[in-house]
Protein backbone atom coordinates (compact mmCIF):
# COMPACT_ATOMS: atom_id res chain seq x y z
CA UNK A 1 0.00 0.00 0.00
CA UNK A 2 1.66 3.21 -1.20
CA UNK A 3 -0.39 5.61 0.88
CA UNK A 4 1.38 8.20 3.04
CA UNK A 5 1.23 7.75 6.82
CA UNK A 6 -0.98 10.82 7.34
CA UNK A 7 -3.63 9.64 4.86
CA UNK A 8 -7.01 9.03 6.51
CA UNK A 9 -7.73 5.91 4.45
CA UNK A 10 -4.48 4.30 5.58
CA UNK A 11 -5.19 5.14 9.23
CA UNK A 12 -8.68 3.60 8.97
CA UNK A 13 -7.46 0.47 7.16
CA UNK A 14 -4.72 -0.15 9.71
CA UNK A 15 -7.24 0.27 12.54
CA UNK A 16 -5.34 3.06 14.31
CA UNK A 17 -8.40 5.33 14.45
CA UNK A 18 -11.88 4.76 15.82
CA UNK A 19 -14.22 5.09 12.82
CA UNK A 20 -17.42 5.18 14.89
CA UNK A 21 -16.21 8.20 16.89
CA UNK A 22 -15.36 10.10 13.70
CA UNK A 23 -18.78 9.42 12.18
CA UNK A 24 -21.29 12.27 12.66
CA UNK A 25 -24.46 11.65 14.65
CA UNK A 26 -26.82 12.41 11.74
CA UNK A 27 -25.08 10.00 9.38
CA UNK A 28 -27.31 7.68 7.35
CA UNK A 29 -27.16 3.97 8.10
CA UNK A 30 -25.69 2.14 5.08
CA UNK A 31 -28.28 -0.63 5.34
CA UNK A 32 -31.24 1.74 5.27
CA UNK A 33 -30.11 4.29 2.70
CA UNK A 34 -30.97 4.98 -0.94
CA UNK A 35 -28.98 6.83 -3.58
CA UNK A 36 -30.80 9.39 -5.77
CA UNK A 37 -29.44 10.52 -9.12
CA UNK A 38 -31.21 12.62 -11.75
CA UNK A 39 -34.46 12.47 -9.76
CA UNK A 40 -34.43 8.66 -9.89
CA UNK A 41 -33.99 6.18 -7.08
CA UNK A 42 -30.99 3.97 -7.75
CA UNK A 43 -31.42 0.25 -7.18
CA UNK A 44 -28.79 -1.42 -5.00
CA UNK A 45 -28.58 -4.45 -7.30
CA UNK A 46 -27.83 -2.45 -10.45
CA UNK A 47 -24.52 -0.94 -11.43
CA UNK A 48 -24.17 2.84 -11.82
CA UNK A 49 -23.32 2.34 -15.49
CA UNK A 50 -26.96 1.44 -16.10
CA UNK A 51 -28.04 4.93 -15.06
CA UNK A 52 -25.23 7.11 -16.38
CA UNK A 53 -23.24 5.18 -18.98
CA UNK A 54 -19.71 3.79 -18.96
CA UNK A 55 -17.74 7.03 -19.17
CA UNK A 56 -14.97 6.67 -16.58
CA UNK A 57 -14.31 10.40 -16.31
CA UNK A 58 -17.89 11.29 -15.45
CA UNK A 59 -18.66 13.27 -12.30
CA UNK A 60 -21.91 12.29 -10.59
CA UNK A 61 -23.71 14.28 -7.96
CA UNK A 62 -25.88 11.90 -5.95
CA UNK A 63 -27.99 12.33 -2.83
CA UNK A 64 -28.08 9.88 0.04
CA UNK A 65 -31.32 9.50 2.02
CA UNK A 66 -33.04 6.90 4.12
CA UNK A 67 -35.60 4.61 2.50
CA UNK A 68 -38.63 6.16 4.18
CA UNK A 69 -37.76 9.72 3.11
CA UNK A 70 -39.22 11.27 -0.03
CA UNK A 71 -37.33 12.26 -3.14
CA UNK A 72 -34.82 15.04 -2.34
CA UNK A 73 -35.64 18.56 -3.42
CA UNK A 74 -33.93 20.09 -6.39
CA UNK A 75 -31.17 22.55 -5.77
CA UNK A 76 -31.99 26.11 -6.67
CA UNK A 77 -30.37 27.11 -9.93
CA UNK A 78 -29.75 30.61 -8.64
CA UNK A 79 -29.08 31.90 -5.20
CA UNK A 80 -31.23 34.71 -3.77
CA UNK A 81 -28.78 37.49 -4.64
CA UNK A 82 -28.42 36.45 -8.28
CA UNK A 83 -32.17 36.08 -8.62
CA UNK A 84 -32.85 39.57 -7.24
CA UNK A 85 -30.21 41.04 -9.55
CA UNK A 86 -31.77 39.31 -12.55
CA UNK A 87 -35.25 40.55 -11.57
CA UNK A 88 -33.94 44.11 -11.19
CA UNK A 89 -32.25 43.91 -14.59
CA UNK A 90 -35.42 42.52 -16.20
CA UNK A 91 -37.59 45.23 -14.63
CA UNK A 92 -35.17 47.99 -15.73
CA UNK A 93 -35.07 46.56 -19.26
CA UNK A 94 -38.88 46.45 -19.48
CA UNK A 95 -39.16 50.05 -18.27
CA UNK A 96 -36.58 51.14 -20.84
CA UNK A 97 -38.43 49.26 -23.61
CA UNK A 98 -41.69 50.98 -22.64
CA UNK A 99 -39.97 54.36 -22.69
CA UNK A 100 -38.38 53.66 -26.09
CA UNK A 101 -41.72 52.55 -27.57
CA UNK A 102 -43.31 55.81 -26.47
CA UNK A 103 -40.46 57.78 -28.06
CA UNK A 104 -40.46 55.64 -31.23
CA UNK A 105 -43.48 57.39 -32.77
CA UNK A 106 -41.19 59.61 -34.87
CA UNK A 107 -40.07 56.78 -37.19
CA UNK A 108 -42.69 57.50 -39.87
CA UNK A 109 -39.92 58.39 -42.31
CA UNK A 110 -39.26 54.67 -42.80
CA UNK A 111 -42.38 54.39 -44.98
CA UNK A 112 -41.37 57.26 -47.29
CA UNK A 113 -40.05 56.70 -50.80
CA UNK A 114 -36.56 58.06 -50.19
CA UNK A 115 -36.01 55.52 -47.36
CA UNK A 116 -36.69 52.53 -49.64
CA UNK A 117 -33.54 50.34 -49.65
CA UNK A 118 -34.39 48.93 -53.09
CA UNK A 119 -34.94 52.32 -54.76
CA UNK A 120 -31.44 52.49 -56.25
CA UNK A 121 -31.71 49.04 -57.84
CA UNK A 122 -35.14 49.73 -59.30
CA UNK A 123 -33.93 53.08 -60.70
CA UNK A 124 -31.00 51.38 -62.45
CA UNK A 125 -33.28 48.71 -63.92
CA UNK A 126 -35.75 51.31 -65.13
CA UNK A 127 -38.50 50.03 -62.87
CA UNK A 128 -38.74 53.13 -60.66
CA UNK A 129 -42.15 54.44 -61.79
CA UNK A 130 -43.94 51.10 -62.26
CA UNK A 131 -46.70 50.00 -59.97
CA UNK A 132 -48.15 46.52 -59.94
CA UNK A 133 -51.76 45.75 -59.27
Amino acid sequence: MNLPEYDIIRVILEGKDNIKAACPQDAVDPKDCVLWFARKKLDRKEKLSKYCGKNEKMFLKVRLQTKNQKMPQREARLDKDAQTKMMQYWHRKNEEDKRLKEEADDDDYLNSEWANPKAYKSALNGMAGLKFR
